[in-house]
């Protein structure tokens, strides 16, 4: 199996799903070269409220007690599958941050429907930085059969010690 370009499944998932075109980017992103993941991620419902979600949590973090975090992890701990998702669109959504305060690119977000959100995020180039950091750590953690829980609690404690130096 190789994986197909990220153009290649952006164009057919543009051809076949018009009324999407605003999460595409993102799939794309997430489905590593696979057309039919790209596919499963687009069309589960699940998926878009864990998302959306996820999203929440991340625009609430500086306000959020450190309990308040680890309970909300809570509800991930057995779905490694799941937290590795959420590690990607966390790594997605500071990378867009980045974007936004560097570039000022709005047509290259990955996360085009929720730009709104992202220009509320005030983040210095150098804390995005370190934000992505923390989510390839993450993320090669869980690779490397870490907790899903305590991968995903540690990772948005530490992105909430970030924000916060803002």
């Amino acid at each position: 199996f190789h994986p197909l370009a990220p153009e290649i499944i952006r164009q057919v998932l543009q051809a076949k799903y018009p009324e999407k075109q605003s999460r595409i980017g993102l799939v794309t992103a997430l489905a590593k070269g696979s057309l039919y993941t790209a596919e499963e991620i687009l069309n589960n419902e699940d998926f878009t409220q864990a998302r959306t979600d996820f999203y929440d949590l991340l625009g609430r973090l500086r306000e959020l007690s450190p309990a308040d975090i680890l309970l909300w992890c809570e509800q991930w701990d057995k779905n490694r599958k799941m937290v590795a998702v959420l590690l990607e669109l966390s790594q997605l959504w500071y990378h867009d941050t980045l974007l936004l305060a560097t570039a000022k690119k709005q047509n290259l977000l990955i996360n085009q429907d929720y730009l709104a959100a992202l220009q509320q995020v005030k983040l210095t180039p150098a804390q995005a930085l370190q934000i992505l950091e923390a989510c390839q750590t993450a993320i090669r953690q869980l690779e490397s059969n870490a907790t899903p829980r305590l991968t995903l609690s540690v990772l948005l404690l530490k992105i909430q010690t970030i924000l916060k130096e803002v």
